[in-house]
């Protein structure tokens, strides 16, 4: 989800705390200011509750899919997985990479096309 936030030293403590004291667990996270506005883009594991906790501190999340693979943790691998759905016509919007679970990391796409996303990395 993206959350339009004020551009101002601390805001993404404030929200991960709030999330966390409600028991939602942050898996990626991406911050950037842009036009004197900050975004924060996050994966949560309780998207609902998250939405909910987010809105009760004034803020607007906007929800979006995102295609979660897992890869090995080893070097070239975004770099195929990229290069294969480049070569099928499908754009990466953005990309956030998780944290490595040993031989695995996983690594959220927002992509134009999430069914054939989908199907180009499952075959």
């Amino acid at each position: 989800m993206k959350v339009r936030a004020p551009d101002r030293p601390g805001i993404l403590g404030e929200v991960a705390s709030a999330l966390g004291a409600n028991g939602i667990n942050l898996l990626a996270v991406h911050g950037y200011s842009e036009r004197g506005q900050g975004a924060l883009c996050l994966v949560v594991d309780k998207l609902a509750a998250a939405v909910k906790v987010l809105k009760g501190r004034g803020l607007k999340p906007e929800e979006e899919d995102l295609l979660e693979v897992q890869l090995a943790n080893r070097p070239g691998t975004m770099g195929e997985a990229a290069k294969t759905l480049g070569d099928a016509g499908i754009n990466i919007k953005y990309v956030f990479v998780g944290t490595a679970r040993g031989r695995k990391v996983t690594v959220y796409l927002a992509v134009e096309d999430l069914p054939a996303a989908l199907k180009i990395l499952r075959s």
